[in-house]
This record gives C-alpha cells, structure tokens and sequence, in this order.
C-alpha cells in the first residue's frame, strides 16, 4: 500500500477504534495452520497491519501429532478466553475439529473458520479489535455470500477526509 493510501486507510480506522477499556471483553482469535511457519507468518503480518499482538499463531509441522497440537491450542484458548468465545481461523483438516472438541471440553464457545487466507485473517484480526463484540456476527460475515459484480448498481461515493464537509 502506497503512502497517500496507507494514511487514507488510518484516518478511515481511527475513528472506528473501540476504547482499549474493554479489552477482557473481547473475543479471542488464534490462527492454527500446517506448516513450519504458515500460522505465525500470517499472524505477524495482521498484527504489524493493525498495531496489535491480539491474533496468536499455532504452527502445525507435518511433523507433530494432531493430539500435540490441539493441546497447545486448548492451553492457549483458555488462556486467552475473555467471556465473549474464540474464533479459530485454520487452513484445512482436522484443525477444523478444534473448536467442537473445545466447546465440549471446556464451555468456551468457539466458532471456525476454514480455509484462511492472509486477507481474511486480517478482515477478522480487524472486526475482533474495532467494534464487533459479538462471535456470531463475525462468523456469520465469513460464510455469508457476496454479491456479484453483475448485481451491483453503480454508486458515487463522495468522502472528506478533513472532517470539515469539503466532498
């Protein structure tokens, strides 16, 4: 993202910023992917994106057993749980079975999220930290269908970024 757009995009999300005041509120979000890196990688690029540490990484070698890994995961789940559940964003396979298996366990309401993507990952990192307090409305965003370019009308968007009416 070029200069002119990154500054656009922060006057756009500063003033959509929840106050930091209700941060045991807030859901939790771990990525959990197969691979020596994958998790991690894109954890560090949502989180350096939007200023945070919020998005915590499970990293999967094709190495490690899935019992292994969804002991980590649990761990950090309750760790950090904060009374509003846990979206789990995963690649592929049975990662996808973390969150049933937690919700069993432990009462922790968990929602999944499959087939991750850098963008979505951020997507998600984004409404977690900026306004939405609520973990059916952020899954029921991933699974629900967009529109087509062929059912959109044509708009003219029109905005300010002084604040003071100029568009």
């Amino acid at each position: 993202i070029n200069s002119y757009e990154q500054c656009f995009l922060a006057l756009l999300l500063v003033q959509n910023k929840e106050n930091d005041s209700g941060e045991q509120d807030r859901i939790g979000i771990i990525i959990c992917c197969h691979g020596d890196t994958t998790a991690s990688s894109i954890a560090n690029v949502a989180n350096m994106l939007l200023n945070t540490t919020w998005l915590k990484a499970i990293d999967m070698p094709l190495t490690a057993s899935i019992d292994k890994t969804y002991m980590k995961f649990r761990s950090m789940a309750v760790s950090v749980h904060r009374n509003k559940g846990i979206l789990l964003l995963v690649d592929m396979g049975s990662l996808y079975d973390f969150g049933e298996r937690l919700q069993q366990e432990t009462g922790i309401m968990t929602k999944v999220v499959d087939n991750i993507s850098t963008p979505l990952a951020i997507e998600l990192l984004r409404k977690v930290l900026y306004k939405t307090n609520d973990l059916s409305s952020i899954y029921q965003f991933t699974i629900t269908p967009s529109e087509s370019d062929t059912d959109k009308k044509p708009a003219i968007l029109s905005l300010c970024m002084t604040g003071e009416g100029a568009s």
